[in-house]
C-alpha cells in the first residue's frame, strides 16, 4: 500500500465469513486472495467483487502507532451492491443484519382520550 499509495476498503457480506480468518491468520501475501471472487480495477487495485461495497481510497495520511502504521484514505470511487446483507461482528463473533421486527406502537388508552399534555400549575407557599 505505501508504493502504491491507494486501497479497496470491502464491505462484506454475509456470506464472506471465511474471509477476515484467511487474511488474518491462515494465509500471507499473495495466497489471501485465492479465496473469493477478486478482480482488478482498471488501475490494478485488487478489490472484491461480490463485496456489499467497495471503497476506493488513496491514502492521505498514514500514522506510525507501534508495530503497525494506521492509514487514512479518501475515497475516489465507490461500487455498491443493490441488495443489503452485510457481514457484521459484534461480541467476539459474526452476525448477519435482518430486518428490524415491526410491532404495532400501542399507547396507553388514558393518553389517547386525554388529549395534549398540559403543563402544571406550580403553586408557591
Amino acid at each position: 500500500m505505501n508504493r502504491s499509495g491507494r486501497f479497496c476498503v470491502n464491505v462484506l457480506r454475509s456470506f464472506h465469513s471465511e474471509l477476515p480468518r484467511i487474511f488474518t491468520l491462515k494465509q500471507k501475501g499473495e495466497d489471501r486472495f485465492r479465496t473469493g471472487d477478486w478482480q482488478q480495477a482498471l488501475d490494478g487495485l485488487p478489490f472484491l467483487a461480490d463485496a456489499q461495497a467497495n471503497l476506493f481510497c488513496e491514502v492521505d495520511r498514514s500514522i506510525g502507532y507501534g508495530t503497525h502504521t494506521i492509514f487514512i484514505g479518501r475515497v475516489y470511487s465507490a461500487k455498491i451492491q443493490e441488495q443489503i446483507d452485510p457481514l457484521l461482528y459484534h461480541d467476539g463473533r459474526y452476525s448477519v443484519a435482518g430486518p428490524a421486527p415491526t410491532a404495532p406502537i400501542k399507547a396507553p388508552i388514558a393518553a389517547m382520550s386525554a388529549g395534549p399534555a398540559q403543563p402544571e400549575k406550580v403553586h408557591a407557599k
